[in-house]
């Protein structure tokens, strides 16, 4: 699987090439504790704080067969795939309009300079990626306490996401 994900990442490296690529110094304050707590009583769906970059969800559907023998109980459809540049990060959120198991591919260039944070039982737990090739899986909830989660980078970080939908389940 690790060699399917490097090919696809020449071909995104290319496409984004185009691709203004910034620096956010201030990247970690949209990802702390304190931002969470300023959020905690509204609900953020998806983050409009970011530094990353989509790419085109071809590439994370050619890796659809791979995920769907992972998990052959599921029906899968592809989700978010992004690009997180060094100080890349998606802010707080808690994909709660959309309830689901999902599943990520992250491959990082770099050992222990990425990660998805989350908040569980009263701490933030950051769970560091190794390099290469990372999978994670979570459920996101429609109810509260929602499960709430952010993403942040030191280095180039490439996301495939997954929604993992049980066979009564329907699709958004």
């Amino acid at each position: 699987m690790e060699s399917l994900i490097e090919e696809r990442i020449e071909k995104i490296k290319f496409d984004l090439r185009r691709e203004e690529i910034k620096n956010y110094p201030e990247w970690k304050d949209a990802i702390s504790m304190e931002a969470l707590k300023d959020l905690w009583w509204r609900d953020v769906n998806v983050s409009s704080q970011n530094n990353l970059m989509k790419f085109d969800w071809q590439y994370s559907d050619s890796l659809l067969h791979v995920v769907k023998s992972i998990y052959p109980n599921y029906r899968v459809y592809s989700s978010g795939h992004f690009y997180y540049p060094k100080t890349g990060y998606m802010g707080w959120h808690t994909n709660s309009n959309e309830p689901q198991k999902r599943v990520y591919l992250v491959y990082a260039l770099e050992d222990q300079k990425s990660f998805f944070r989350y908040y569980k039982k009263d701490s933030m737990v950051t769970d560091y990626d190794n390099r290469g090739l990372n999978v994670r899986e979570f459920e996101a909830t429609d109810k509260r306490p929602f499960f709430w989660h952010c993403v942040g980078s030191e280095c180039d970080r490439y996301s495939f996401g997954f929604k993992l939908l049980s066979a009564n389940e329907p699709h958004n």
